[in-house]
Protein backbone atom coordinates (compact mmCIF):
# COMPACT_ATOMS: atom_id res chain seq x y z
CA UNK A 1 0.00 0.00 0.00
CA UNK A 2 1.41 3.05 -1.17
CA UNK A 3 2.84 5.13 1.82
CA UNK A 4 0.04 8.30 1.28
CA UNK A 5 -2.74 5.85 1.74
CA UNK A 6 -1.50 4.76 4.88
CA UNK A 7 -1.37 8.17 6.26
CA UNK A 8 -4.51 9.12 5.15
CA UNK A 9 -6.26 6.01 6.67
CA UNK A 10 -4.19 6.63 10.03
CA UNK A 11 -5.49 10.55 9.90
CA UNK A 12 -8.91 9.66 9.42
CA UNK A 13 -8.71 7.20 12.14
CA UNK A 14 -7.46 9.66 14.34
CA UNK A 15 -10.46 11.89 13.46
CA UNK A 16 -13.20 9.92 13.92
CA UNK A 17 -11.40 8.73 17.63
CA UNK A 18 -11.12 12.73 18.38
CA UNK A 19 -14.98 13.41 17.48
CA UNK A 20 -16.33 10.38 19.24
CA UNK A 21 -13.60 11.47 22.46
CA UNK A 22 -11.43 9.18 22.21
CA UNK A 23 -8.50 10.92 23.01
CA UNK A 24 -6.29 8.10 24.41
CA UNK A 25 -6.84 6.09 21.25
CA UNK A 26 -6.16 8.63 18.80
CA UNK A 27 -2.60 9.20 21.14
CA UNK A 28 -1.25 6.28 20.17
CA UNK A 29 -2.29 6.42 16.64
CA UNK A 30 -0.59 9.98 16.17
CA UNK A 31 2.74 8.55 17.78
CA UNK A 32 2.87 5.89 15.55
CA UNK A 33 2.34 8.07 12.54
CA UNK A 34 5.42 10.30 13.70
CA UNK A 35 7.00 7.47 14.52
CA UNK A 36 6.71 5.88 10.47
CA UNK A 37 6.32 9.38 8.36
CA UNK A 38 8.43 12.55 8.64
CA UNK A 39 6.93 15.30 9.30
CA UNK A 40 3.84 14.38 11.20
CA UNK A 41 1.88 17.35 12.42
CA UNK A 42 -1.25 15.98 12.71
CA UNK A 43 -0.75 15.05 15.80
CA UNK A 44 -0.34 18.93 16.92
CA UNK A 45 -3.50 19.52 14.78
CA UNK A 46 -5.45 16.96 16.79
CA UNK A 47 -4.36 17.92 19.99
CA UNK A 48 -5.24 21.76 18.90
CA UNK A 49 -8.63 20.00 17.98
CA UNK A 50 -9.34 17.84 20.99
CA UNK A 51 -8.94 20.81 23.02
CA UNK A 52 -11.62 23.17 20.46
CA UNK A 53 -14.23 20.49 21.10
CA UNK A 54 -13.33 19.09 24.54
CA UNK A 55 -11.20 22.02 25.92
CA UNK A 56 -11.02 25.68 25.47
CA UNK A 57 -13.91 26.54 28.16
CA UNK A 58 -13.98 29.82 30.03
CA UNK A 59 -12.62 28.73 33.77
CA UNK A 60 -10.25 25.53 33.27
CA UNK A 61 -7.67 27.43 32.97
CA UNK A 62 -4.25 25.24 32.16
CA UNK A 63 -6.20 22.18 31.88
CA UNK A 64 -8.06 24.04 28.69
CA UNK A 65 -4.70 23.17 26.60
CA UNK A 66 -3.54 20.11 28.20
CA UNK A 67 -4.60 18.18 24.67
CA UNK A 68 -2.18 20.70 22.89
CA UNK A 69 0.24 20.81 25.23
CA UNK A 70 0.51 16.70 25.24
CA UNK A 71 0.63 16.32 21.42
CA UNK A 72 3.39 18.95 21.01
CA UNK A 73 5.39 16.81 23.91
CA UNK A 74 5.02 13.71 22.27
CA UNK A 75 6.01 15.11 18.48
CA UNK A 76 9.46 16.53 20.29
CA UNK A 77 9.98 13.42 22.15
CA UNK A 78 9.24 11.28 18.73
CA UNK A 79 11.19 13.45 17.05
CA UNK A 80 14.30 13.31 19.40
CA UNK A 81 13.67 9.50 19.18
CA UNK A 82 14.30 9.36 15.76
CA UNK A 83 17.44 11.51 15.46
CA UNK A 84 19.15 8.84 18.37
CA UNK A 85 17.89 5.27 16.42
CA UNK A 86 19.29 6.74 12.90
Amino acid sequence: MPRIITRIIIDIAILLCLIHGWGFVALPLGIVGALVFPFYIELILAGVMYDALFGFTAGQGFAGYLGTIISTVFIFIVIIIKKIMR
